[in-house]
């Protein structure tokens, strides 16, 4: 049976990575961050469940906030503490939904071709 990776949702031929008990192209397998591809050691990012560089780890998100004012997803305004980060957009948490189920994410996240999903909903 093909794999699937869990970051672009293509078919994987050949050689994968499977960390965490899920399946990436080598290619794939980036920060959650910076989006630079993993080569060496990675920690999981405690709020998103995700793999990042451990500098990456370590970066005060609320600079990146300044950037991202509103909600990808109902477009209102971001309060200080009650958001987060992912992809490049900022989200209320309980604007953060998986697409599956419609439950609010905390951690244990993926996006599927630009779409979140809890990773226990996302089979590949």
């Amino acid at each position: 049976m093909p794999k699937e990776c869990a970051t672009c949702a293509k078919e994987i031929e050949g050689k994968a990575l499977k960390i965490e008990g899920v399946t990436y192209h080598k290619e794939c397998f980036v920060c959650c961050e910076c989006r630079k591809i993993i080569e060496d050691d990675y920690d999981i990012h405690e709020g998103t469940g995700l793999p990042c560089h451990p500098d990456c780890k370590t970066v005060q998100r609320k600079t990146k906030v300044a950037a991202q004012d509103t909600c990808a997803v109902c477009g209102k305004d971001l309060e200080e503490g009650g958001h987060m980060l992912t992809e490049g957009k900022g989200y209320h948490k309980a604007c953060f939904k998986c697409t599956k189920c419609g439950e609010v994410m905390s951690d244990g996240f993926l996006f599927v071709k630009g779409s979140p999903f809890h990773m226990k909903c996302h089979t590949p």
